[in-house]
């Protein structure tokens, strides 16, 4: 859909979301595959994605919330925590939890300035055709889901339980479709 429509959004702030979702499509078929080639944990590919994904949302937020200071100490934490993650988390083994701990935390403060500001505007009538406004709400609902989860991750066993699965299958479902849909009502707006 994000494809077929890009003459409707090549000149707002989700221009780059295409490239970004053709990235994560590229992450999570490395994700699967490298354990069944290569029988080694992908953790490595998914701490690379937990990088680039937080600083293209950082990224983005920067360029509507109209922040720059608060982006940039934003950015400046999340550095620190990856930082930290290089330092006492092992990158191949494990999944960086003070990274993605940090980015969620991150990313439902740049949500929140954003549900405020849109509160603020008359825009919030037109909410419902807003690309921002899928995609936040997706990505809200998403992290929500998933920071118990990845907290449950370093007990042994969990990430391959049946619930597990289910539960992360289900927020990628309601994540990916929250994102088709607000490409799909920002191009009828």
């Amino acid at each position: 859909m994000a494809i077929v429509q890009w003459k409707n959004y090549k000149d707002t702030t989700e221009r780059y979301f295409v490239f970004f979702l053709l990235y994560v499509l590229l992450t999570e078929f490395s994700g699967y595959i490298i354990p069944h080639l290569y029988q080694r944990k992908s953790q490595f590919v998914y701490n690379l994605f937990i990088t680039i994904s937080y600083s293209f949302y950082l990224h983005w937020f920067a360029s509507f919330l109209k922040r720059p200071k608060l982006i940039l100490l934003l950015s400046l934490v999340f550095l620190g925590a990856i930082i930290s993650s290089l330092v006492y988390e092992n990158f191949f083994i494990h999944l960086w939890g003070y990274a993605f701990r940090t980015g969620a935390v991150i990313f439902l403060f740049c949500a929140t300035l954003y549900y405020s500001d849109l509160l603020k505007q008359d825009a919030v009538i037109n909410y419902l055709t807003s690309r921002k406004f899928w995609i936040i709400s997706g990505l809200l609902i998403f992290h929500i889901g998933f920071l118990p989860l990845e907290m449950l991750q370093r007990q042994k066993g969990i990430v391959s339980t049946l619930n597990y699965r289910l539960a992360l299958t289900f927020l990628n479902i309601i994540l990916y479709g929250f994102i088709t849909f607000g490409f799909y009502a920002g191009s009828r707006n």
